[in-house]
């Protein structure tokens, strides 16, 4: 009783007699189609363009609600003279230290994104000025914000001008560690550039901050 379809649906066939293709009828429609075997290559099918992908967020930002009121500040750090520290050389070096825990032997450029630890990642715009953007990207802890960084002079000083802002969360406490932390980030790039320029850093009383990582 091989012959007979099993309760599968599929039909067993005598193992002596050869197997034969099984014609789908016809098409009904008006211009009528040849036939095809199911034994063909069934017809691909071609998916529409993917969807973006939504932007991680950072983790823990689901503690923290954003900040609807926009907070600044501003740490300005006077290196020396214009003579000891020249604007041209501090400009030279200041795309080495445009982030906490910084490879300061990897100097960013226009594009270059960094992930800062406990924090997120930032991409980095260089401007035609010279000075540079941290633009925080989703996955941060602090976005949405920007930190600026530039060298100017005043009164016959070289200064390292750091410019804050955003509507991320925690305002308050990002404007009051913004001092001691860019602060701490200058004094490695003065101790950089005394470096560079053969010179024994003087001492300040004042570690950088990341010596104590």
């Amino acid at each position: 009783m091989s012959w007979l379809p099993n309760i599968f649906g599929k039909t067993q066939t005598n193992p002596t007699q050869t197997p034969q293709k099984i014609e789908a009828p016809e098409s009904s429609s008006l211009g009528k189609s040849k036939p095809s075997t199911f034994d063909s290559e069934p017809p691909s099918f071609q998916t529409g363009p993917s969807q973006p992908k939504t932007p991680k967020s950072h983790p823990f930002s689901f503690m923290f609600s954003k900040n609807q009121n926009p907070h600044t500040y501003t740490v300005k750090t006077e290196l020396g003279s214009v003579e000891d520290y020249p604007p041209n050389k501090v400009q030279e070096k200041l795309p080495h230290h445009m982030t906490p825990m910084q490879d300061v032997s990897k100097p960013v450029h226009d594009g270059d994104t960094t992930t800062i630890p406990m924090l997120g990642t930032v991409k980095h715009l260089v401007h035609d000025d010279g000075s540079i953007t941290n633009q925080t990207t989703p996955d941060h802890l602090l976005h949405d914000g920007m930190v600026n960084r530039s060298v100017t002079q005043e009164n016959g000083k070289t200064v390292v001008v750091t410019h804050g802002s955003g509507t991320g969360p925690l305002p308050r406490t990002n404007n009051f560690f913004a001092n001691s932390l860019w602060g701490g980030v200058d004094q490695g790039l003065k101790q950089d550039l005394d470096q560079s320029m053969g010179r024994k850093p003087p001492t300040t009383g004042f570690e950088p901050w990341e010596s104590f990582i």
